[in-house]
């Protein structure tokens, strides 16, 4: 039986818009359950094997995590956001974000074009007696497969903004061909993405796609 060799691993974390060291910041194994602080450096070390899941948390910043795998460096760098303040929610809320805007912009270019979805049916005669068929006729049915083919384009530019390169780079430490067979491999779908809203939700859901995903590579 195979023995778990155990390391400690090392890291810093830093505010992510300043650059500045986070002091007294917690880092817990999850499955351990040991948890370390950070010192005046943002610096910290804990024990670990491989596949163990580390969950980073300070006061007033959000939340991250890294799941260990021996192919990772011996020092990472962990940078955790701000929480926004009641001003920054503010703002936000009356600004469309950039995939919003563009997304809008979209739309509004494809209906000058398209013009708006028309829901009529044609109506034609059966020959039978009073009986009347609803039906569409072929400029319909073309209607409806432009805006169609549409809206399935909106659901993917939804999912490459929510599963971009940056974002599942940032929280798997993949990079280069490694990072392309992941994303290919395991692209969410945009039901999925629709329900699971938060960026703790996409953490979760990369997590558990790394540990197949390095299970089916270490395979012989």
């Amino acid at each position: 039986m195979a023995q778990t060799t155990q390391k400690i691993y090392y890291g810093y974390l830093r505010d992510s818009a300043m650059g500045s060291a986070i002091v007294n910041a917690t880092v817990t194994n999850q499955q351990t359950k040991q948890i370390v602080e950070t010192d005046k450096l943002g610096f910290f070390a804990i024990p670990v094997n491989k596949g163990d899941l580390l969950l980073f948390s300070a006061i007033g910043y959000g939340q991250d995590s890294l799941r260990f795998f021996p192919y990772l460096p011996d020092t990472t760098h962990i940078e955790l956001p701000r929480l926004a303040t009641k001003l920054d929610v503010t703002v936000k809320s009356t600004s469309y974000s950039k995939y919003q805007q563009d997304s809008a912009d979209r739309r509004e270019r494809f209906l000058a074009d398209a013009g708006p979805r028309d829901k009529t049916f044609t109506k034609a005669s059966s020959g039978a007696g009073l009986g009347i068929n609803l039906k569409w006729n072929k400029k319909d049915r073309l209607r409806k497969q432009t805006y169609d083919h549409f809206e399935e384009q909106e659901q993917q530019h939804y999912i490459d903004y929510r599963f971009n390169p940056e974002t599942v780079g940032y929280y798997t430490r993949l990079k280069g061909d490694s990072l392309n067979l992941f994303m290919g491999r395991f692209r969410p779908d945009y039901e999925f993405l629709r329900k699971n809203t938060t960026i703790q939700d996409l953490i979760y859901y990369l997590n558990e796609k790394l540990k197949i995903f390095f299970n089916r590579e270490e395979q012989p």
